[in-house]
């Protein structure tokens, strides 16, 4: 469905506060749920919504668990990073903003695969 102009400002609303972040991890984590989630409500279907709010929050708890275990933040949060973290994001809402479905999922999978670096880097040294 094409979006409404408020569902475009709030998508626009979202990366602004992204790219505003510092280098809080808990900062980050806070817009980037935002960012994600106005994102996936942006498609119009409530129940994707609601599966995307249970998969990243059941995620999250788990990746904070180890982390709080650990007692370490993990390296890609640090502020060092936040302009990689941008930049990967920035491609997202844009091809959501002009409904470029092939756009918007090459950006999405290029998201996906750098998380799972992310994680497999935690696993593999046993360290965040």
């Amino acid at each position: 469905p094409a979006l409404t102009a408020e569902e475009a400002a709030e998508i626009d609303d979202a990366l602004q506060r992204l790219s505003a972040t510092g280098g809080s991890a808990s900062e980050w984590i806070a817009v980037d749920t935002v960012f994600h989630a106005t994102i996936v409500r942006s498609a119009g279907n409530p129940y994707l919504a609601a599966v995307y709010e249970s998969i990243h929050t059941a995620a999250l708890r788990f990746e904070l668990d180890r982390w709080v275990e650990l007692g370490a933040t993990p390296s890609w949060l640090t502020a060092a990073s936040a302009d990689d973290r941008r930049a990967l994001h920035a491609p997202i809402a844009e091809a959501v903003l002009r409904r470029d479905l092939q756009a918007a999922r090459a950006a999405v999978e290029r998201h996906h695969q750098v998380m799972q670096e992310h994680f497999a880097a935690v696993t593999s040294d046993g360290r965040p």
